[in-house]
């Protein structure tokens, strides 16, 4: 029986690699990123890496700043990125910057959480709700 596991996205994983045996690394073919328990936590189209998160409870508050795994970062950069883009679920801002700007000036640490680089506020563009993305397809 197929059973998934509470707590897990929706997207359906393939029988050969079970969702629980997912890296952060993980990305399939379409650049969706998964973590460790098998959720979704960004995606990418080749020259955009998207995620969603709640800047009240994702967002580093000393400094302020916005985290990456270093692992996404990567894999991202391999598949042609050149973007990064956050939207803040709280507020609907959607924050972005060139993927050089968090390794120009972004800074790496780990809280518990794994290999994160994290760049603070000041580097980060960005646009309300209403505005339409510059980098939509």
């Amino acid at each position: 029986m197929n059973k998934q596991k509470k707590g897990c996205s929706s997207v359906a994983a393939p029988m050969s690699s079970p969702q629980v045996n997912r890296t952060v690394s993980n990305v399939s073919p379409a650049g969706i990123y998964y973590n460790k328990r098998g959720q979704v936590i960004g995606s990418d189209n080749g020259i955009v890496l998207r995620k969603r998160a709640s800047a009240s409870r994702h967002f580093l508050q000393k400094p302020p700043a916005i985290a990456w795994d270093v692992e996404v970062i990567e894999k991202a950069k391999t598949r042609g990125t050149t973007t990064l883009e956050v939207e803040d679920m709280d507020s609907g801002q959607v924050y972005y910057c060139q993927l050089n700007t968090i390794y120009t000036h972004g800074f790496r640490f780990d809280r518990g959480h794994g290999r994160q680089i994290g760049l603070t506020l000041k580097y980060w563009q960005h646009r309300n709700p209403l505005q339409s993305s510059l980098f939509e397809v």
